[in-house]
């Protein structure tokens, strides 16, 4: 009977090889644990650090109603997907939103279907009713002194006015887009900036809801309403308590400026 010393061959009998393969196996899965913990602290603190999320707030109206709109002046109804403002007297308007809502995109289609005289329509960034004093304005104007004006207000008083010239055609789709970031405001038309201003002397609200606004009797549309920021919810038709819904945007069409066909 022959005997092979293993151990000088750098290998061990079978009872010491089977602790060192346990030892072995309780080392690899000690050490993944340790590096799993390590991995699960650095996502942590990764996450910790980046900025919050925007959501987004969308209505296109095509579910045929305006619920989750609220405080409305005048006259307002859904009419083939499409809300419609009927102004038979100074001014008409709808909120949408919360008070602490601070930094946001807000992008909508406006149209003047009919009019009688001067017509506008427009939207109100950071409005609060408790602060309605203070407010910007976003306004695009018809018939007499055509343009597009972004306003500030201040205890009732305008502040800073910024004008663009500009025709209001009756019966066209047109695309605003309204950014605040702090004190800095924007203005987008059909995808263009076309008033950029910083209003950070002015004491001005920190946060506030979104108004679409029309003013003159006539009859004003709107539609494919998008509020982006992050202190908004995702969230689709039906407003605040929705779900956040994906639909397709068949009203739109590959260009962005001129939304819309004249219907």
């Amino acid at each position: 009977m022959i005997y092979l010393n293993l151990t000088r061959m750098g290998h061990r009998p079978p009872d010491q090889r089977c602790a060192l393969v346990g030892n072995a196996h309780l080392t690899i899965w000690k050490y993944k644990e340790v590096n799993k913990m390590k991995t699960i602290v650095m996502l942590f603190f990764c996450l910790m650090s980046l900025p919050a999320l925007a959501g987004t707030l969308r209505d296109d109206f095509e579910d045929g109603n305006w619920e989750g709109w609220t405080n409305p002046s005048g006259e307002w109804e859904v009419r083939d997907g499409v809300l419609v403002s009927k102004n038979d007297n100074d001014f008409t308007w709808l909120d949408i939103g919360k008070a602490t809502w601070r930094n946001y995109a807000v992008t909508f289609d406006g149209k003047v279907k009919s009019h009688q005289g001067q017509y506008a329509l427009g939207g109100i960034i950071r409005w609060d009713e408790e602060k309605a004093a203070n407010a910007y304005y976003c306004i695009a104007l018809g018939g007499a002194g055509e343009r597009i004006e972004a306003s500030v207000y201040v205890d009732e008083n305008n502040v800073g006015m910024i004008r663009y010239n500009f025709s209001l055609k009756l019966g066209e789709w047109y695309n605003f887009k309204v950014t605040v970031n702090e004190a800095q405001f924007n203005l987008f038309l059909d995808n263009e900036l076309v008033i950029s201003a910083d209003w950070s002397n002015q004491p001005l609200p920190k946060s506030g809801k979104i108004e679409l606004w029309t003013r003159w009797p006539g009859e004003y549309h709107f539609d494919n309403v998008i509020i982006t920021g992050p202190d908004v919810p995702n969230t689709g038709p039906g407003g605040m308590d929705s779900p956040f819904i994906v639909k397709p945007r068949g009203k739109l069409t590959t260009t962005w400026g001129r939304i819309k066909k004249t219907q």
